[in-house]
């Protein structure tokens, strides 16, 4: 038997426009937060934590994520909510 896969976990997309907008301010913002982590020397998998925080917090705070687009715009919640009285 096939199994059907219907919808998968998707990472978060982050808003690129907004990156690319507030790219200095990204940037200024990150070397700031790296300068100030203190790194162990032979340490590879807690420096890669570190970095992996201070990038995800920072694009988290100033940049964002892309909102979900509607797959059909043209149909509005006032459809929607005619469509589940109709169904009742």
């Amino acid at each position: 038997m096939k199994i059907i896969i219907r919808f998968q976990n998707s990472r978060p997309r982050w808003d690129l426009e907004k990156l690319y907008d507030q790219r200095q301010r990204v940037q200024d913002t990150l070397e700031e937060k790296l300068g100030a982590t203190e790194c162990e020397i032979g340490n590879a998998a807690v420096q890669w934590n570190n970095i992996k925080e201070c990038v995800l917090d920072t694009i988290g705070d100033l940049v964002g994520k892309v909102e979900k687009r509607a797959r059909k715009p043209w149909i509005k919640q006032e459809m929607i909510s005619k469509m589940d009285e109709r169904r009742k």
